[in-house]
This record gives structure tokens, C-alpha cells and sequence, in this order.
């Protein structure tokens, strides 16, 4: 190429010589240079081109140079140009066979690529189309002497249930002429790790799609960049990156755990919810004889067992069972037919090993400090690990290790032993005396005139004009009904969120009684996670986090005042000028101004200023302004706990610490009772009690605790004496009653299901008082 050049720029400075004026200063040499120059340019573009626009695969490169006669200008279209070069990229097949070349690429061959006299190129293959390279782009990277630095980690764009559409980029400054993106499928902690995959080599584009998945599948992604200097580390892992949930799979098995003469209790395994939590599985059954009518409705909930009652001794049944998440549910499945016994008996089944360990409940023993096992259909108790559990745990490939529950029951256990390891004499009891219409007020005054020693003493309550001795129940009774009352709107202290759900400190609770309220909840709040009780205070995750000295996140922000966080961020992302006429200041209640900085109240917010003003806002909010009363607290607070004491535990364990755990557990209720009178584990109506729990929602599970035990929620260390269910003297018309004190449950022998939940339902919704029957 080099002679046929040199002749061509001899020809071109010659035309040029000879159409120029006789009074003109044209320079023969420097033009020459100059087409010189230009001719070497060219030349190294259309090396660049043929070295490194596609080299994933052996190609073999025509080329041609050609010239038009007619010049034309201002040409933008490839057939219009004045010089040009054409390649014609095609794949050689005999080197792709004989080395087996595995090619993962958008582009389709033949390629047709066209360079200009200005060196742009200008590509084009059966895939994509035309796309123009920049002459000043390949002379960049035809130089670089050093590969890309990795493109920034991959991020999601959006998914379906069969794919996932990532985007990426390149580092700010980069050089490159492709991306290569990989993936890997999320294994199971126990599986192998999957080798990565190649998603696309591509040159232009910067999203891309990982399609024919299956609903709810995780993948991780990595990007990396080249230019001819070589290829760049990898970016920062992008993931895991979901696709959307599905319906769930349909159930395996529907087995019969327990069978008697009168009722069968079933239980099934749970079934993949593809990432969409199973909202209903739905029982139904129906009595298999010459007429066999349809299936009738027995249960709708997310419970694995049901109890059906009400059935003929020695008679054929068969059930059915469906699971049915949002996305959709599964076909029905069919058990085979189910004898009920001729005696009252009932006898428990041996299951299957698919479903065998879903016969054990683990739970926590507080005396011993260790998990033990309880078998909900024998009843047995067991601290070894069962095998059946063992088995489905090797099944599964899960490691025997900790649960975040068994990690938090041992810091809880280190913090009582720690608080009480130096005490050698047990402190005499905490004498409280109170009203129930002001039992608050009540307990400020006592707590006002008790000294630290007196405060560690176990409580023992007595309510004015009450008949009931504190054995335990009438001291979870005052701890709940003294934190209700903290958040009555009359005390000004609190305040609800949107959600309604949580409670957050009033900032414009800041005078000197409002204070002295919050140094007392500070000692109360204390005393009872240092006397392992449980109060009703549901704080604001934001309030918690103070408390422990956790840094606050936007989303708290969210949570606290949402339209706050919102106006927010919306100054951070726009040109406020002429928008916005703030000062670096805020207005309380009362007309009171308070500065964000020194001398705020002077100082506009502008554009350039804004990003400070919006940190001092947000931090404002959730820090300065409850600033005292967290102050307050604390020094109550750490009059019985010292700061030290707390700060193993993250925010959610401290809810835990406070409020106990607020889900009830029926199982967990269930494997600690203790019966008496003449009931067991085995009797019928106790079998139906522990079925009428687990219909009902938490709600009314907690009103039925409240009612047994004095507390709406579990104590942490579980009940201590234990559920105590009594088979009462009377008849079945009478309602159940309780002793809060011993947690005793007394119940009558009810003759049917229905008159179970009947007189249940009315006794726990009727009954606010303690008084000994």
C-alpha cells in the first residue's frame, strides 16, 4: 500500500500545484506531508478495524480502496463519499471447524464495514444495522498503551418471570471498544458453585437481557471492558438479581398424622412458593360411601396440620389439598382414602421421611439454656436433635448452626448473668400499690421515692379495690398497662405514625414535665428488661436506634415524617432557584425559630447551598429535635442498665428485649403445658383448643394469652409456671376461666368443636379484670 500512496499524493499535491493562482504561495512539500499524514491514518484505521472490531472468531478480510470521480460535500451516507475503503468480513470456515471456535456474539457475518477519507467507519452486519465508528475514537484506541480500568457494577433494569435485563457502563475516562458481561445462576449454600457465563460480547450497547429462566431464579453478574491494550479486571458482582415470583408448586403429600374415632389430623410439607409467601393452603374432605357427595370446605390458612373433627367412628375419608400464593395456585391433591378407628384412641402414624421432621418443633428451655424438641403429636421431649431432623438436614446440605434466635437467646443470657453476678442477696421485694384508673401517675410517685436497691427487687404488685394475688400475672398486668399508658395522646410524650402501627417521641414534648416522665420510662422500661418482663411500647425503629447509638438511614426519615423525606429529596435533585426561599432554619410550635446553623435564620437556601441545607434538615428531624428527651430516657435508663450492657444487641433484638416476641406461636405455647384434672395431651378437647389457636389470626391469639396468662405476648424465656390447662368440675355450658397468677387455663369437658370456640371466643373478649374463681 505504501508505493501506491506515495504515487497518489505526488498526483494530488501536482493537481493542486496546477489549478493554483500564479500570485498564490501553495507548498508542494507541506502538502505531501499532509496527505501523507492523512494516508497513514487511514491506513492504521482500517488495520484497527481488521484487528479488533470482531476478533472473537478467524475470519478472512477482503479489502478495496476505491475513488470517485465526482467529489461531493456535505456526504454522510456510505455510497456518497469522496475516497473510501470497503472490507468485507467474512467467517472462515475451515479454521472454525478444525479449532472447534464456540462464537457467543450478537454480530452475524459477513460484516461489511466502510471507511471514509476522514477515517470514520462505518459497520454494518446482518444483526444490527449500520453504526458508525469515529475516525478520532479508533485513533484513540489504536494508541493506548494501557487496558480499561473495570466498568462500574452491573445494575437492575427489570424482570419478567423468564428474564432479567441488566444494564452497565463504563468507568468514568475509560478507552474501550467492547464489554464483555457474565453471569452465574445463585447456588444453594450447599451446592457447587456454577462457572460463569457469558451473557454478550458487545460493542455498543449497555443493557442487556438473560432470558428462558425460571420464576424467582437469582443471578449474579460481572462486567468487564477492553480496548487493544488488553482486557480490564472485573467489575464489582451486580446481584443477585431476581426474576418475579410464580405459583407456587403443587403439594407433595397429604398424610394423616393422628387417627381416632372420631377425628383425623393431617399435616402436609411445605411446598416451593417461588419467592411469593404462600397465603392459603385449603383443605377440603369428604366421607367416601356408596353415594359419594363432593368435597365440603374444612380450612383456609398458612398452617401445615389441621385437626378435622366431627367424623363417624370406623368410616372411609378422603381430602384434598390446594396451596395458592398471589401469583396462583396449584392443582388439587387427592389423599388416598383414611379409615377412622373403632375406639376413642386416637393412634399416631408413622410418616413418611419426606415428611417426617415436620413432626418436631424446636424450642428453647430457659433453665437449662438449651434448644430442646417436642414432638406435636406424642408429645414427647426430647434435647437431642431428632433423627428425622437430622435427616432432612442432610438432605437439604444445611450446616448445624446457629439461628439468629439461638444467637440472640445467648446474648440475653450473658446480659442477666453479667447484670446479676455480683449480687449475693437477692433484694427484698418491690412493693407497688396502685389504681387502675391511674396507674400511671401512681407508679411515677412510687418509682420517684425508691432508691436503685429498692428498684432491683422483684415486684409485687397490688391493685386498690382488686381481689387477685401477684404470683407473677398481676406484675405482666402492670408492666403492660403502665407502658399503654405512656402513649395516651392526654400525656403528650408519643405519637403515632401514618402506619399506626408504631410510635414515635413527640419533639414538641420538651418541657420540664415532659422530661421528668421520660427519666421515669428510662427506669421502667429498665426494670422490666432487667426483671424479664415485657412492655407494650412499640417504638419507631428510629427511637431504638438512638437508643443503642446506631446511625439513622433515609428510610427512617421515610418512616418518621414521609412528606418531609420526600420534599427532600426532591430539593436534592432540582434547580431550586426562584423555587424555593428558605433560610437554614426551622419554625416549632409556639412561633418558636430555631437555626440549622449559626445565624441560619440569615442565610438563604440556594442552589449552591442546598445539598448542606438538606443534611441539616434530615438531622434535624431525627436527632437534635428529640434530642432532650432521648437524654431523659437515657439517664433513667441507666440507672438499672448501664450503656455497656446493651450495646451486643442491634436495634431489632432491643424490640425483642422490650416488647417480647409478638407472634405467638401455638406449637411453642403447646410444647411447655402442663395438664391437670384429668385431661392429657391426647384428649379431645385439648387436641380441638390447640386447633381453635391456630385458626385464628394473631390478634385474638394474643387475647386468648392475655386471658390465660395476664400478657398478650410470649415472654421470651417462654411461660414461667407453664400453660397449666385444668379440666374444670362444671358442665359444658360454662365458660372457661383463668388464673393469671399460676398462667392456669381452667376448661370445661365441651362436648363439640363449635361449642369450644363459642364459649372461648366469648370468655377472652369479656374479661378485663383479675379475680380469683
Amino acid at each position: 500500500m505504501g508505493g501506491k500512496a506515495t504515487r497518489s499524493i505526488s498526483k494530488i499535491a501536482a493537481d493542486k500545484l496546477h489549478g493554483a493562482s500564479t500570485d498564490s504561495d501553495f507548498d508542494l512539500e507541506a502538502e505531501e506531508k499532509r496527505i501523507h499524514e492523512m494516508e497513514a491514518k487511514h491506513a492504521l484505521i482500517v488495520q484497527y478495524v481488521v484487528d479488533n472490531i470482531y476478533p472473537y472468531a478467524p475470519v478472512t478480510v477482503q479489502a478495496k480502496r476505491l475513488a470517485l470521480d465526482t467529489p461531493k460535500d456535505d456526504c454522510h451516507d456510505i455510497g456518497k463519499l469522496k475516497k473510501q475503503t470497503y472490507l468485507w468480513i467474512t467467517l472462515d470456515e475451515a479454521l472454525l471447524s478444525q479449532k472447534r471456535v464456540s462464537i457467543d456474539m450478537k454480530a452475524m457475518y459477513p460484516i461489511a464495514v466502510a471507511i471514509d477519507n476522514d477515517g470514520n467507519a462505518f459497520v454494518t452486519d446482518q444483526e444490527s444495522g449500520q453504526r458508525k465508528l469515529k475516525a478520532e475514537d479508533m485513533l484513540a484506541l489504536a494508541s493506548v498503551t494501557q487496558p480499561p480500568p473495570p466498568p462500574l457494577t452491573p445494575t437492575f433494569v427489570t424482570a419478567t418471570v423468564a428474564s432479567l435485563t441488566v444494564a452497565w457502563t463504563e468507568a468514568p475516562g475509560s478507552i474501550l471498544d467492547r464489554f464483555e458481561v457474565q453471569y452465574q445462576k445463585m447456588a444453594a449454600a450447599s451446592a457447587v458453585v456454577k462457572a460463569w457465563s457469558v451473557l454478550t460480547h458487545d460493542a455498543n450497547s449497555r443493557q442487556g437481557a438473560l432470558t428462558d429462566l425460571t420464576c424467582y431464579e437469582g443471578y449474579l453478574f460481572r462486567v468487564r471492558c477492553r480496548n487493544p491494550a488488553g482486557w480490564s479486571e472485573f467489575s464489582a458482582t451486580g446481584g443477585p438479581f431476581f426474576t418475579l415470583a410464580g405459583a407456587p408448586d403443587k403439594p407433595h403429600a397429604l398424610h394423616a398424622a393422628v387417627i381416632a374415632d372420631t377425628f383425623i389430623h393431617v399435616c402436609w410439607a411445605a411446598v416451593n412458593d417461588h419467592g411469593s409467601p404462600i397465603t392459603a393452603y385449603t383443605l377440603e374432605v369428604r366421607e367416601i360411601n356408596e353415594a359419594t357427595g363432593p368435597f365440603e370446605h374444612l380450612y383456609a390458612g398458612r398452617e401445615r396440620e389441621y385437626l378435622c373433627a366431627g367424623l363417624r367412628p370406623k368410616t372411609m375419608y378422603s381430602f384434598r389439598l390446594q396451596a395458592a400464593n398471589i401469583v396462583g395456585c396449584t392443582p388439587w391433591l387427592e389423599s388416598r382414602a383414611i379409615r377412622t378407628t373403632a375406639f376413642g384412641r386416637p393412634e399416631v402414624q408413622e410418616l413418611p421421611a419426606s415428611c417426617s421432621s415436620e413432626r418436631w418443633v424446636e424450642c428453647w428451655d430457659p433453665r437449662e439454656e438449651k434448644v430442646f424438641y417436642f414432638n406435636k403429636f406424642t408429645s414427647q421431649r426430647t434435647y437431642d436433635e431428632p433423627a428425622e431432623i437430622a435427616a432432612a438436614r442432610k438432605a437439604t446440605g444445611d450446616a448445624l448452626e446457629e439461628t439468629p434466635e439461638m444467637i440472640f437467646r445467648k446474648k440475653r443470657y450473658h446480659l442477666h448473668r453479667d447484670l446479676r453476678g455480683n449480687a449475693t442477696v437477692p433484694p427484698s421485694a418491690f412493693e407497688v400499690a396502685v389504681h387502675r384508673a391511674t396507674v400511671l401517675p401512681d407508679t411515677i410517685a412510687r418509682f420517684a421515692t425508691a432508691s436503685k436497691k429498692e428498684l432491683l427487687g422483684k415486684p409485687r404488685v397490688t391493685y386498690h379495690d382488686e381481689d387477685g394475688i401477684d404470683s407473677g400475672g398481676l406484675t405482666k398486668d402492670w408492666y403492660l398497662a403502665v407502658s399503654k399508658a405512656t402513649l395516651q395522646s392526654s400525656w403528650g410524650l408519643f405519637r403515632p405514625l401514618d402506619d399506626g402501627g408504631v410510635y414515635e417521641i413527640d419533639p414538641d414534648a420538651d418541657t420540664p414535665a415532659h422530661l421528668k416522665s421520660f427519666r421515669f420510662l428510662g427506669k421502667f422500661v429498665a426494670k422490666a428488661i432487667y426483671d424479664r418482663h415485657v412492655v407494650a411500647l412499640p417504638l419507631a425503629p428510629l427511637v431504638l436506634k438512638h437508643l443503642l447509638g446506631e446511625t439513622d438511614t433515609t428510610a427512617d426519615l421515610a418512616l418518621l415524617d414521609p412528606q418531609l423525606a420526600k420534599s427532600l429529596c426532591w430539593i436534592e435533585t432540582h434547580d431550586i432557584t426562584d423555587v424555593l426561599f428558605d433560610t437554614f432554619s426551622i419554625t416549632r410550635a409556639n412561633n418558636v425559630l430555631v437555626d440549622l446553623k449559626e445565624n441560619g435564620r440569615a442565610i438563604d437556601v440556594t442552589e449552591a447551598n442546598k445539598l448542606e441545607y438538606v443534611a441539616l434538615r434530615r438531622q434535624w428531624r431525627t436527632a437534635f429535635a428529640i434530642r432532650p428527651q432521648l437524654d431523659a430516657f437515657l439517664s433513667g435508663f441507666h440507672t438499672l442498665l448501664p450503656a455497656a450492657a446493651l450495646q451486643p444487641f442491634t436495634w431489632h433484638e432491643l424490640q425483642l428485649l422490650m416488647s417480647g416476641n409478638p407472634s405467638v406461636d401455638v406449637d411453642q405455647l403447646r410444647a411447655t403445658a402442663v395438664y391437670q384434672g384429668g385431661y392429657d395431651a391426647s384428649a379431645q378437647v385439648i387436641l380441638w383448643l390447640w386447633q381453635v389457636l391456630r385458626s385464628w389470626e394473631n390478634a385474638t391469639r394474643q387475647r386468648f394469652l392475655q386471658f390465660a396468662t395476664g400478657a398478650s405476648t410470649l415472654p421470651l424465656d417462654g411461660l414461667e409456671p407453664p400453660l397449666t390447662i385444668t379440666l374444670s368440675d362444671l358442665s359444658d355450658d360454662a365458660l372457661p376461666r383463668s388464673h393469671t397468677c399460676f398462667n392456669q387455663l381452667v376448661l370445661p369437658k365441651y362436648t363439640s368443636y363449635t361449642t369450644l370456640v363459642t364459649k372461648l371466643r366469648f370468655a377472652i373478649e369479656n374479661t378485663d379484670s383479675f379475680a380469683l374463681s
